[in-house]
């Protein structure tokens, strides 16, 4: 009587252990995969750029960033999951700092501290370093691009080509 009461219990152990697995799918609607390059309308990589795959019709964005190459996968839910199927406008972004203009630290004097400050308010007169986007503006907003895209359920190869104009 009492293997059979272990029988039992280990039966309806493994029975709710099941039904938990089973009930634990994922409820995340199905993406498409979606690779391909960034260049320049002469052929040349965009490396390390943002893109966002904006839907047409609203819902959620895919992502992605460019290698040195120019290639990208996107993500939508998860790591390299790609898109969900439908219309998009596709936006590219790549903010670089520009370079630095070099200033020469303080030297010699006989008050360090005076020094300090004079270079201090050299760099102050300077202004903060601009930031440069590469990107010209109309790639950059969903409303202006000119880049569009339709994903469907077998997936999508999207070779992007932008003008620097």
């Amino acid at each position: 009587m009492l293997s059979s009461k272990r029988s039992r219990a280990a039966f309806l152990l493994l029975a709710s252990l099941a039904l938990a697995v089973v009930g634990c799918g994922s409820n995340l609607p199905r993406t498409s995969p979606v690779d391909g390059t960034l260049k320049w309308d002469d052929g040349k990589p965009i490396a390390e750029a943002s893109i966002r795959f904006v839907p047409t019709a609203g819902g959620r964005e895919a992502t992605g960033y460019t290698n040195k190459e120019g290639a990208f996968s996107l993500n939508t839910f998860s790591q390299g999951d790609g898109a969900l199927p439908g219309e998009y406008s596709v936006v590219v972004t790549k903010t670089a700092a520009a370079p630095a203009v070099p200033v020469a630290p303080p030297t010699g004097g006989d008050d360090p501290a005076k020094a300090m400050k004079a270079f201090y308010e050299k760099q102050k007169s300077q202004g903060p370093t601009p930031i440069v986007d590469p990107i010209p503006t109309v790639y950059t907003d969903p409303k202006t691009t000119p880049l569009k895209i339709t994903v469907d359920s077998s997936g999508k190869k999207a070779e992007l080509k932008l003008s620097r104009k």
